[in-house]
């Protein structure tokens, strides 16, 4: 739990994440305080890396701290704004000559990774049947792209949808397993008629 003390105090070589030397198998983070204005850099220790900042945030991290971050103006107007789609099995992925038949049928789509931007290799493709609102439309739309996705993806929504400890959305997932767990099919409507997309990392 991040915390602000008051003035004037200084964090003196605070340590992100450690092993506890007790029992517990846990991870803690330390933080000495010391009363003044710090004079020099701060030393803030990752791992075994030290490394020297202009000041050290809450979260005892390295990237942005987003504690004090507002709300910008123009997503409160705008409503075309939502998490992005996710596929919830990496079943949806096809390569080779599946790839390629399904490419042909209309049933695939390219997946740009970072790997694959950075290494030249040929972009990843994905399965792309979110619209299709029942199975029979789907296996229509792309016998290829359906026939992978019963076999790679079916399997694994059944059996967690027959499992009692877990949640009810597998259940909901197994009535439409042949679309991406999460397909956000309002939100991509809503960009059909946007000339650009600007996506964040959620972290």
């Amino acid at each position: 739990m991040a915390r602000r003390l008051p003035r004037p105090s200084a964090r003196s070589g605070p340590i992100s994440s450690k092993p506890w030397p007790g029992q517990a198998t846990v991870h803690v983070s330390v933080v000495n305080w010391r009363l003044g204005e710090a004079v020099s850099k701060a030393k803030l220790q990752l791992g075994k890396r030290l490394y020297l900042v202009d000041r050290i945030a809450a979260h005892l991290q390295l990237y942005a701290d987003l504690s004090e971050a507002v709300v910008l103006q123009g997503n409160r107007s705008n409503r075309t704004l939502s998490k992005g789609f996710m596929f919830g099995s990496a079943g949806f992925q096809m390569e080779g000559e599946a790839q390629m038949r399904g490419a042909a049928e209309g049933g695939v789509r390219s997946m740009a990774a970072v790997a694959d931007l950075l290494t030249g290799r040929p972009f990843r493709c994905a399965v792309w049947p979110p619209d299709s609102v029942s199975e029979e439309e789907a296996q229509g739309r792309s016998p290829t792209a359906y026939a992978h996705v019963r076999e790679r993806v079916c399997p694994k929504i059944a059996e967690r949808a027959a499992d009692p400890k877990l949640t009810s959305d597998w259940k909901n997932w197994f009535r439409r397993w042949w679309q991406p767990q999460k397909p956000r099919n309002a939100f991509r409507k809503q960009l059909a008629s946007k000339s650009r997309l600007v996506v964040c990392a959620r972290h």
